[in-house]
């Protein structure tokens, strides 16, 4: 997980297939939070072959909507005071 300004993001890129198991847990613990509101962000950019696994350990994940940066669109998931945008490439399942 890398930390930057803008916060914490996964790069799964690697032309490889890579599956990621995400808990509620994690993002808070690696997510950069908001100042003002307090939400651990964590970004997942990948392949189209990629998957992540959002576990509902911890509390039930929900789509949220879409953010677009760039050429790039996201897909936004929400639980708690976590947020966790997903590149649209990415197979996204909720376990």
């Amino acid at each position: 997980v890398a930390k930057a300004a803008g916060g914490s993001s996964v790069n799964m890129t690697n032309a490889q297939t890579d599956t990621l198991r995400v808990k509620l847990s994690d993002v808070l613990a690696v997510g950069q939070p908001d100042i003002l509101s307090g939400t651990s962000q964590v970004t997942i950019t990948g392949d189209s072959g990629d998957m992540v696994q959002l576990s509902s350990e911890g509390g039930a994940w929900s789509l949220a909507g879409t953010h677009t940066d760039g050429a790039e669109t996201y897909m936004v998931y929400v639980n708690q005071n976590a947020q966790l945008l997903v590149n649209d490439k990415i197979h996204t399942i909720i376990v």
